[in-house]
């Protein structure tokens, strides 16, 4: 069996039952592995299987009996469906006679997972459909840190910064419009569509699995879904240039998460409110300041229009001040 560590997992409705698509990163690089034809599942009591009959025809189901039993040791009965849309459909229709399914809020994929004790490193077969279990697989995740430079005032993208360590060597490269700069690490563009297509075009041929940043989710990565949508492009950042999606966390839509198929986005003060560091202030200047004694090359209430200020009369001082941003990260 291969070996390897999920980066993403989804899971959608197919016409044969519930298909899993999860990306890991191997030692020959990265896989996906799809696992087609899955039912969705949920549990009852044995003893009420009865209720089951408000459903009547309207859904696709098979009740299963089960050796298991919940925490008030009643044995339990699986009800399949062919889709995790019709079974969320059921669960609503039984919730609203006060009668609560088991495990129906659990995805398919997060279930596939759990089942079979995966929590970060999976082996699986080749075959049609894979044989799938745990694994103690280390991966060698490939990170590029990413920051853009922007306009204070509407969606105006001046650059994008990006910086790795690969085998021990440094990798730097700052996309920016307009002429001016002449860094070896800068290329220029003449346009925001011409620079947005060249760093997609970038993203999927030098092919990272991580993408790191400071705010880079809320920020970065929607910004440059803004510039995209104000192009009329898509944000195709997923493995196979698949697109962004988008999720928010809270009712202002100031939060949101983003999924890429194949890369995860990782926010470094969301790392760090995690592992419970605390800061006086999680900006990048102050939490660089503390931990390596390094801050950004621009400070201050003032940034952003020195920001502007220095696209305008200084591309090259820019371009150090955004990768130096992306190197600290």
């Amino acid at each position: 069996m291969n070996q390897g560590f999920i980066l993403t997992r989804n899971w959608r409705d197919a016409e044969s039952g519930v298909e899993l698509e999860f990306w890991l990163s191997t030692s020959a690089g990265p896989r996906q592995v799809v696992v087609p034809a899955q039912q969705a599942v949920f549990f009852i009591p044995t003893e009420a299987e009865a209720q089951m009959q408000v459903l009547g025809d309207r859904f696709d189901f098979q009740l299963q009996r089960l050796e298991m039993k919940n925490f008030a040791l009643q044995p339990m009965t699986a009800c399949y469906f062919r889709s995790q849309r019709q079974l969320r459909q059921a669960r609503d229709v039984l919730e609203a006679l006060d009668f609560f399914p088991l495990e129906a809020d659990i995805n398919p994929a997060e279930r596939f997972l759990m089942e079979r004790f995966v929590s970060g490193s999976m082996a699986f077969s080749e075959e049609s459909p894979p044989r799938c279990k745990s694994s103690e697989y280390q991966p060698n995740l490939k990170l590029v840190s990413l920051d853009i430079e922007t306009a204070m005032q509407g969606v105006e993208l001046y650059s994008i910064g990006l910086f790795a360590i690969e085998n021990g060597r440094r990798f730097e490269k700052v996309m920016m419009i307009g002429e001016g700069a002449d860094l070896p690490y800068v290329e220029t563009f003449a346009s925001e569509r011409a620079l947005m297509a060249a760093f997609l075009e970038w993203v999927e041929n030098w092919d990272p699995d991580v993408f790191i940043g400071w705010n880079v989710v809320n920020f970065d990565m929607w910004y440059l879904q803004r510039v995209a949508d104000k192009l009329g492009m898509r944000l195709a950042l997923g493995r196979g240039r698949r697109q962004a999606h988008w999720r928010e966390l809270d009712d202002d839509g100031d939060r949101r998460t983003v999924q890429m198929p194949g890369r995860v986005v990782l926010d470094g003060i969301e790392l760090l409110r995690t592992a419970t560091y605390r800061f006086e202030s999680f900006s990048l200047e102050n939490v660089s300041r503390e931990l390596l004694g390094d801050g950004k090359l621009l400070h201050g209430s003032g940034r952003g229009s020195q920001i502007t200020d220095l696209f305008r009369e200084d591309k090259n001082q820019l371009a150090r001040y955004n990768l130096h941003d992306c190197e600290l990260v």
